[in-house]
């Protein structure tokens, strides 16, 4: 699989439907819940058969375009299974932006206020999902169900 299989037109690249429908499956099945260890960059680069730059695509789809929940920690992915797990899944994110924005301070960038601009953009253009996130193992059984039918139907 190559960068060619997403429609590059959007700002969030679209992986082809069956692609994602697996990557979902494969963390469910294997990375619901917190774990010691976690999906792997290298582990689900394998088992979709794609590079890791195809995997950051797809969790950047599932992440911004579905309703599913996607934690990361130092060891990898993993599909929350409750609250505290999402806050924890997000510690990750949380510190790489204060990593980004520290440096970009440290590099001589003054004006800062474009921070509050960007982040009021974000809100409006990926307000949480329509609808709503999603980590029970009932409701990510019925939305796998229920891609998977429509990809079905499509072909």
């Amino acid at each position: 699989m190559t960068i060619d299989d997403y429609d590059q037109h959007e700002e969030v690249a679209n992986p082809k439907p069956l692609l994602t429908i697996k990557a979902i499956e494969y963390l469910y099945d294997n990375h619901y819940g917190l774990k010691d260890k976690n999906c792997s960059m290298t582990d689900l680069c394998n088992h979709l058969e794609v590079n890791d730059r195809i995997v950051r695509l797809i969790i950047q789809y599932l992440t911004l375009k579905t309703p599913i929940i996607i934690g990361s920690t130092n060891t990898g992915y993993f599909i929350p299974s409750n609250e505290e797990e999402v806050e924890i899944g997000n510690r990750m994110l949380k510190a790489r932006a204060i990593s980004a924005l520290t440096r970009l301070r440290a590099n001589g960038f003054i004006n800062m206020n474009w921070v509050y601009t960007t982040m009021s953009e974000i809100k409006e253009k990926y307000p949480i999902h329509p609808e709503g996130q999603i980590n029970s193992k009932g409701e990510i059984e019925s939305y796998i169900n229920k891609k998977r039918l429509l990809v079905e139907q499509d072909k």
